[in-house]
This record gives C-alpha cells, sequence and structure tokens, in this order.
C-alpha cells in the first residue's frame, strides 16, 4: 500500500503547480514517511522524508523553520537505523536552522539539543550527553511562564517586553531579541505586516546597540529576506539576503553554518529570479 501511495505521489508530483500546491505535497510525502518510519520500514521511508525536505527548501526558504521540522525527522530515522553519523549531521542542521530563526532560547531549540544528548548518550559520549541536556534544561526553565498558546504566548512577549523597556530603557540586546521572537511567531501565524514590523525594530535596534556589521544584524536580516520571500518580494529579499551575507562573510569563519544556509538561500533566489550562480 506504501508503495502505491508513493507512486501516486510522484505522479501527482508531475501535476502539481504553486507554492501552495508543493508545500501540501511536502506535507503529504512527510506523512508517509513518519508512517513508513512507525513500520520500521526505514530504508523506505528515507526516500518520502528526503523529498519533503528537498520540496520544503525549495518552496519555502532553506532556513524556514519547516525545513527544520524535516531534518529533525529524517534524524530520526537514521538514529532508530543506527546510522549516528548522518543523524548527527541533520540535528545539527536542524538546530542551527532554529536558532536562526528563533534565537537561543526557544523551546524548539531545547527540542533539538534533547535529540542530540539522546543520540549522544546512545553512542556512550555521556559527557556531551549531559551538557546539553543542561541546556535544554535551562532553556526550558527559562519559557515555563510563557507555556500556552502562540496567541498568549506573543502577549506574553509583549508584556515583558514593556517592562523592559521600563526598567533598561527601550534600546537593549534582550529587547531586541524579544522583538525577533515577536517577529517570528507572528510569522508562523502569517501575519506577515505584524511580523515584519517586529523584526524591523529588531533589526534597527540591533543596529544601534550592536552595530550594522554585528551577526545578531545578519540573523534579523535573514528573517526580513524570508518574510520577503514569502511575500513574493524576491528582489526585496535578495537585497536582503546579500546584506545578511556581507556581514557573515566578516564575522564568520568561511566553514560556519549560518554562512552557508545564507549562500543556499541565495542561491534558492537566484534560481527564482532566473539569475544564473555563475558568470
Amino acid at each position: 500500500m506504501a508503495v502505491e501511495y508513493l507512486s501516486s505521489l510522484k505522479l501527482h508530483e508531475k501535476n502539481c503547480e504553486g507554492e501552495e500546491s508543493m508545500i501540501c505535497l511536502a506535507d503529504l510525502y512527510e506523512t508517509l514517511g513518519q508512517f513508513l518510519k512507525d513500520l520500521g520500514l526505514l530504508s523506505q521511508a528515507i526516500v518520502p522524508l528526503q523529498r519533503s525536505l528537498e520540496i520544503r527548501e525549495t518552496a519555502l526558504d532553506p532556513d524556514h523553520p519547516r525545513v527544520a521540522q524535516s531534518l529533525h525527522q529524517l534524524a530520526g530515522v537514521y538514529v532508530q537505523w543506527k546510522k549516528y553519523g548522518n543523524a548527527e549531521q541533520l540535528y545539527k542542521q536542524a538546530l542551527e536552522i532554529s536558532e536562526n530563526a528563533y534565537g537561543s532560547d526557544h523551546l524548539r531549540i531545547a527540542r533539538e539539543l534533547d535529540a542530540l544528548a539522546t543520540l549522544y548518550q546512545k553512542q556512550n559520549k555521556f559527557d556531551q550527553a549531559e551538557h546539553l541536556r543542561k541546556k535544554s534544561f535551562k532553556i526550558q526553565q527559562k519559557i515555563a511562564r510563557w507555556k500556552g498558546s502562540l496567541y498568549g504566548f506573543a502577549l506574553l512577549r509583549q508584556r515583558s517586553l514593556q517592562l523592559e523597556e521600563l526598567t533598561l530603557g527601550k534600546d537593549t540586546s534582550d529587547n531586541a531579541r524579544t522583538l525577533n521572537e515577536l517577529g517570528v511567531l507572528y510569522y508562523l501565524q502569517n501575519n506577515l505586516e505584524t511580523a515584519e514590523l517586529f523584526l524591523k525594530r529588531s533589526l534597527e535596534m540591533r543596529e544601534r546597540v550592536l552595530g550594522p556589521n554585528h551577526p545578531d544584524c545578519a540573523q534579523s536580516l535573514n528573517n526580513l529576506a524570508a518574510l520577503n520571500n514569502e511575500k513574493k518580494s524576491y528582489y526585496k529579499a535578495e537585497e536582503l539576503y546579500e546584506r545578511a551575507l556581507n556581514i557573515r562573510r566578516k564575522a564568520l569563519a568561511p566553514d560556519h553554518p549560518s554562512l552557508a544556509y545564507t549562500v543556499k538561500h541565495l542561491a534558492v533566489l537566484y534560481k527564482k529570479l532566473h539569475i544564473p550562480l555563475f558568470s
């Protein structure tokens, strides 16, 4: 039955047009992959999960949180398959994307840290596992008071921001991080207009507090670029990604994952704009 379903999806994919249809198709591939994984058919689960990842990277953005979700799902299959090297690489990529999108203190970060800790524990790397468990626990402690719906969480963060502004003054790196997190939350709720306001405020504050060439500014630029990509404002997205790339080139090592992700973003965007990668 699963083979027939996969064949049907491949046939359906040939007739898929538009980003929304492709995103729905990625969800279907993921559902099939999870089903096969639950049945213990690990080698068969890889194919639909890998295809779901590829579609999301192209239809959304290589640094979109849904891409991190795909990477996490694939890593889980490799863990069950005892291919720990593959799983570690995928979990680290998912962690990097989540940190770029949400900042360092978020439940999704804690989830990825826990997954990596479990992976290290399976390999008897107990010191590394314990270190990551502690990091995850600290994050969960910080955000325990914010549990609830996304909307409720957003309201609490807004109130928290107001208190921080009264206590610390309006321009602080913590306030800028809060603004970035709020922007991401509204982005995930598809409230793009409000998301853009928060992300722009975050960028402006980071530029004032940290300087325009700080890596945190690149994170804000990257998130704004993803939002403009979602709005199909591709040339604006291109400008923002290029600004983020220039900052990361100066601030980070040549092999840093954040630098690679920004390059990947631009490559996908150039493909949409029919701009050659090499001239």
